[in-house]
């Protein structure tokens, strides 16, 4: 029996929870989180000449109040500096220090490993599938309108708001 669309639902996000459990405790030594390793992996990305604050925050899908938050303290933590650009001084530029290099490649390499050991149940013709299925799903979710269920019921706090 497949199961409801709840039941599936229920079981890619609680899926998903133990996978972000399993990063987490992955970065938790490194005292890094997934928005800290993010903004390492941006910025690598952006090559030797680095990114802009407004670049970094696009490339997250990110505001950039709160991206120039996150990075003034990463660069108080010695994990980022923030640069006058070569090609325009008037503009700054993000770049990995050392330490955040040498955190970045931990905690790639811990992440790899720590995924690898979770899905050694899981075959290389079952992860196709499954990295299929989840593409084709996600699609599908894009396509949906926001904010008004598929069913167009409206939900009974908006009922009551209306009468």
């Amino acid at each position: 029996m497949a199961g409801t669309p709840l039941q599936i639902a229920m079981s890619v996000m609680r899926t998903g929870e133990k996978l972000r459990t399993l990063l987490e405790e992955a970065y938790s030594p490194l005292q890094l989180n997934e928005p800290r390793a993010e903004v390492l992996e941006t910025i690598a990305a952006a090559g030797e000449g680095g990114c802009s604050q407004t670049e970094l925050a696009e490339a997250l899908g990110a505001s950039e109040s709160n991206i120039s938050t996150l990075v003034e303290r990463m660069r108080r933590d010695g994990l980022l500096y923030r640069m006058r650009s070569k090609l325009d001084r008037r503009c700054s530029v993000l770049l990995l220090s050392e330490e955040g290099r040498d955190k970045l490649q931990r905690v790639v390499t811990t992440r790899e490993t720590r995924l690898a050991e979770s899905m050694q149940c899981l075959t290389d013709p079952d992860r196709q599938v499954l990295r299929g299925l989840l593409n084709r799903w996600a699609a599908a979710l894009a396509q949906l309108p926001q904010g008004v269920p598929a069913s167009g019921i409206v939900p009974s706090t908006q009922q009551r708001g209306a009468a």
